[in-house]
């Protein structure tokens, strides 16, 4: 709305204008020596540690990333503090040159989804398989999180990326899990519960590239992207762009 002069003439300062990332690339972790069922009575299922196979999935991943943002492209690395997550982008980072990494941070919010603590094998078999009935949005696991507690967190999350101090055009760089790859882009997409449910997780170092549309603030996501989740009946263009920070930053506020 137009602003109306006080009587003293004077007028709020224009808002700062927020620099946007050129990309913003989701990448699922390698393959991990065990899954959450069979680690689940043995090993905290956030220590469980990247395969031989893993670590050559994200080694490759680094190379594909290195060669997507380019020799002068520079990044800003997040990974979640899953042994698994942090191993992933030990790997990738050899494929860059120190400066073209600008940040590299630990984040717990985008963490797996929580499946409770430690509970026997067969438990846990029996509720992941209630899930995949129930829905993976509301379904919560005893004593863990529903996909809803992701979906806050991850929320949460996309409103720090505004206090980035990135270059307009820079890559941002997202290490974490497949559910929480998905709650990402419906938070960024504005997805329906249902149309959440008709996607599917990526693969093992899968990556997730939403890219800027040219000469606007919006994203979309790239046709392998589409593919990699199941996407071809949801959004998949950004309704906003430079508004996603402010409105989610204004969630973040109030929810503390």
């Amino acid at each position: 709305d137009d602003f109306i002069s006080t009587v003293t003439g004077a007028a709020p300062p224009a808002p700062p204008r927020v620099p946007l990332p050129g990309r913003i690339i989701l990448l699922r972790h390698g393959e991990p020596l065990t899954n959450a069922i069979a680690a689940s009575d043995r090993i905290p299922e956030w220590k469980v540690q990247l395969s031989r196979r893993g670590v050559a999935q994200a080694r490759r991943a680094g190379e594909e990333l290195e060669m997507l943002i380019g020799e002068r492209g520079c990044a800003y690395f997040y990974h979640s503090p899953y042994c698994r997550a942090v191993q992933t982008t030990q790997e990738v980072l050899r494929a860059f040159r120190p400066e073209q990494i600008k940040h590299v941070r630990e984040e717990p919010r985008i963490s797996e989804q929580q499946f409770g603590n430690r509970q026997d094998a067969d438990t846990l078999r029996r509720s992941i398989e209630e899930r995949l009935r129930f829905g993976r949005f509301f379904y919560r696991f005893p004593d863990g999180e529903a996909g809803l507690d992701v979906y806050t967190r991850v929320s949460v999350f996309i409103g720090t990326l505004r206090q980035l101090r990135l270059e307009e055009g820079d890559t941002v760089v997202i290490v974490t899990h497949g559910l929480a790859i998905r709650l990402f882009l419906m938070r960024w997409f504005q997805w329906t519960v249902d149309q959440f449910e008709e996607t599917r997780t990526p693969g093992l170092c899968e990556m997730i590239v939403m890219e800027r549309v040219p000469g606007q603030t919006a994203y979309r996501l790239t046709g392998p992207s589409l593919r990699a989740i199941g996407a071809e009946h949801v959004p998949t263009t950004s309704p906003y762009g430079r508004a996603v920070y402010t409105r989610a930053f204004v969630d973040a506020f109030l929810g503390y």
